[in-house]
């Protein structure tokens, strides 16, 4: 080939025949020009040349750098020291080859989002569409339907109106396919800037479905979610129905509700109401009931939820008074308190309160909450004496 030829790292290309390198070289008396060694024969590429240049690519001023295969068009991409993207056919070594090529998958299952079946009745046809059939060589072309694997599925031929049959396929058996077309052109005119041929697969079935995800805020507050999806295709803008959805509260959307039961440490009707001083503890002090008396009870309940408790209710077997309070709501950070008094034939005498109450929001059917159990004691001047013996 001459001194100062440079050869750079090959594209290797393994058919269903053949294990190719093809090197770029230039340098010296080459210009440009690729040279092919098949590793099948262990010789130099039958059918192609020695040598071969692309006289008809920027003079020939190539300087080849290095090439990729395109399984699609097949047709090796090259690009050189000058600046020239070009093709090379890899069987000729003829510069540029005229070929073109698309792949489609189609994967019917992708257009429905309902989890439903029978929605796809069965594979139509594939077709070419932006393109002057008169400049492709339909004979001299190809089609492949495969499956995702790879394995080939039919070869049909494409028919005179750029068509592909696809009804022998059966859709139940092969969810996806993949259409290749590998296209011999006697013209490469109907690619330009303005004009993109394409290849459309298509398949019997029901009409697309649109759905829209919703992801509700951490927010206690939303209850309920109103959704209106918008699209827009070849027939113009699209509008849904409208779907609305009530929210039910999740785990950490619950009231928190605590009790706290006290009994006055006085003896004052007044001083132990409503609005009284008290003071209040969670045991009467020596001598207040003496061997029986009056207690004076005080429940306070507290929502320190991040949401509203609803239809509260005060549980105390032992003074029924106290459930007298009836039901009631705690907003978020509310308290209630409740006062009652009973007069104790026997003492000393635990006393235990909590309440049952319900979180704003939820679902019909859900079982209300009880908090946990709060008590005070009631002493006697017998109790204490006895105990202190």
């Amino acid at each position: 080939m001459g001194n100062g030829v440079l050869v750079f790292n090959p594209e290797v290309v393994t058919t269903a025949t053949d294990t190719r390198s093809y090197f770029p070289v230039w340098g010296g008396p080459v210009p440009g020009a690729t040279l092919c060694y098949s590793w099948t024969t262990a010789q130099p590429c039958a059918g192609f040349p020695a040598t071969a240049t692309h006289p008809g690519m920027g003079g020939g001023a190539t300087r080849d750098y290095g090439y990729t295969y395109d399984a699609i068009t097949r047709c090796l991409i090259a690009l050189g020291d000058a600046g020239i993207l070009f093709s090379v056919d890899p069987g000729t070594g003829a510069a540029p080859r005229v070929h073109s090529g698309a792949t489609v998958t189609l994967k019917p299952s992708d257009f429905y989002c309902d989890g439903s079946s029978g929605h796809v009745q069965g594979y139509t046809e594939a077709r070419l569409e932006a393109i002057d059939l008169a400049h492709v060589d339909l004979a001299a072309s190809t089609v492949a339907v495969t499956d995702p694997d790879g394995t080939v599925l039919a070869a049909p031929a494409l028919t005179p109106a750029g068509t592909v049959d696809l009804s022998g396929i059966a859709a139940a058996d092969h969810p996806s396919i993949t259409v290749t077309v590998q296209l011999v052109l006697s013209s490469a005119a109907d690619f330009s800037a303005t004009n993109h041929p394409v290849l459309v697969a298509s398949y019997e079935g029901d009409a697309p479905q649109v759905c829209v995800r919703t992801v509700v805020e951490a927010d206690c507050a939303v209850t309920q979610v109103s959704d209106t999806a918008t699209a827009t295709d070849g027939s113009g803008s699209l509008t849904s129905n409208t779907v609305e959805l009530a929210v039910a509260p999740g785990a950490h959307c619950k009231p928190e509700v605590t009790v706290n039961k006290e009994i006055c440490t006085v003896s004052n009707p007044h001083a132990c109401g409503p609005g009284g001083g008290g003071p209040w503890a969670k045991k009467s002090p020596v001598g207040l009931l003496q061997l029986l008396g009056t207690a004076y009870w005080r429940i306070t309940v507290t929502n320190t939820g991040p949401v509203e408790a609803t239809g509260a209710t005060i549980n105390d077997p032992t003074t029924h008074g106290c459930q007298a309070a009836g039901t009631f709501d705690l907003a978020v950070g509310a308290s209630r308190q409740v006062y009652c008094d009973s007069f104790l034939l026997a003492l000393p005498l635990k006393n235990t309160a909590s309440a049952t109450f319900s979180g704003l929001n939820e679902p019909p059917g859900t079982p209300p909450t009880t908090s946990a159990p709060s008590s005070a004691i009631a002493c006697s001047l017998l109790y204490i004496l006895t105990k202190e013996s």
